[in-house]
């Protein structure tokens, strides 16, 4: 059944995982930890590659 334009989608607990690890890089960077902000960000790439495709 089709919901239309403004259905809200499913979230994967991938996709609920790879978001919380963009957060977290995110406050890193804003506290200037930018060594922990690459690795996070780095995890959060393999994270999204793991993510179903829709």
């Amino acid at each position: 059944m089709d919901m239309g334009l403004f259905a809200k989608q499913k979230s994967s607990r991938e996709q609920k995982a790879y978001e919380a690890k963009l957060k977290e890089a995110q406050e890193a960077q804003r506290a200037g930890k930018i060594p922990l902000y690459a690795e996070l960000m780095a995890e959060a790439d393999a994270l999204r590659e793991a993510l179903p495709e829709d």
